[in-house]
């Protein structure tokens, strides 16, 4: 499908405002990471996004985000529906281009996903999480 104007998937990747959005790639869905570039990892163990906006250290990153996901103020959430596992990487990318270039998998089980985005503040520590919640068959 191609995109009015089309600049190709890093343009509509550019075009989402805020923290979290989907675009049409190929016959699926692509979430994006919106919001400006940062250093972002994965937590399989929450299923969590971490993306890194201010700190000192990956582990004040990694504490505050762990520590703040009970408490945190979503505020953004989409649905996503999820084919398998996904691969992270910056979109300036193309998919032919992973082969050379840094990113992640990312093991997902099929399915339904609740998607919801936080940005979180403490003296020392500024990030985005993004959660990625299973939604159970009714």
């Amino acid at each position: 499908m191609k995109h009015p104007d089309d600049e190709g998937d890093y343009r509509r990747a550019c075009d989402v405002n805020g923290y979290i959005g989907l675009i049409d790639v190929g016959p699926a869905k692509a979430l994006v990471l919106g919001d400006g570039p940062a250093d972002t990892t994965f937590l399989a163990g929450s299923n969590l996004f971490v993306r890194w906006i201010a700190a000192d250290s990956p582990a004040q990153i990694l504490h505050a985000a762990n520590k703040a996901t009970d408490s945190a103020r979503w505020e953004e959430e989409l649905t996503w529906d999820v084919q398998g596992p996904v691969i992270l990487f910056d979109s300036v990318l193309g998919y032919e281009d992973l082969a050379t270039e840094e990113h992640i998998r990312v093991e997902l089980p099929p399915g339904h996903y609740t998607v919801r985005a936080a940005y979180i503040q403490t003296e020392r520590v500024w990030t985005v999480v993004v959660q990625l919640v299973r939604d159970l068959p009714a």
